[in-house]
């Protein structure tokens, strides 16, 4: 027999060796996949490593949703005919869809919106949100086409004139036309 007793082998570790093990325990991570049937409108929620963060992914899947085909349509269209506006109008309508008219002398418009908010009192008491709000995009602007003549009027327009200034103003439009100028819902003719 001999005396000789073994003595467990004892793993001596680097203090490089250590770090890299603890740190591969408190950063694991498992890869995080799309749910199937993602709800865009929930939030998804992973654990980060740093301190055990919580990050909402939901910004990231909407934007890569939206990247892939967009939610909502939106944007505006400028025309500069009227038919087009109307064009638009037919194929974008809705059962919310709205048109409204800028009265202003100098510069009138129609705005067209294809998903305007629905008729009725506004709901605040809804967790979801009111039923009848929309985005309201997209939208469509015609700017009305205004003539030389409709801009020379418009120039003196609620301005105080003389009666030789404003003859002279009469009589150097109505030649601008053949067979006389219509202002304002009267004719004047050339002699």
């Amino acid at each position: 027999m001999s005396d000789k007793t073994e003595i467990p082998q004892i793993q001596m570790s680097t203090e490089g060796e250590v770090v890299r093990d603890l740190m591969a325990d408190i950063g694991h991570h498992d890869p995080i996949e799309t749910p199937e049937g993602l709800d865009l409108t929930k939030s998804h929620l992973i654990t980060l490593p740093n301190h055990r963060k919580v990050e909402n992914l939901f910004d990231d899947h909407q934007a890569a949703a939206e990247f892939l085909k967009p939610a909502r349509r939106k944007g505006t269209a400028r025309f500069a005919d009227l038919q087009s506006i109307i064009a638009w109008a037919n194929r974008f309508k809705g059962d919310t869809s709205a048109l409204f008219a800028n009265p202003d002398m100098e510069a009138p418009t129609l705005t067209c919106i294809a998903d305007y908010h629905a008729a009725g009192a506004v709901d605040v008491t809804t967790a979801t949100g009111d039923a009848s709000a929309r985005h309201c995009h997209p939208r469509a602007i015609y700017d009305f086409p205004l003539s030389e003549e409709w801009k020379a009027w418009m120039g003196v327009s609620g301005e105080p004139l003389k009666k030789d200034n404003l003859g002279e103003f009469i009589e150097a439009w109505s030649r601008t036309t053949r067979g006389g100028t219509q202002f304002d819902g009267f004719q004047l003719l050339d002699s």
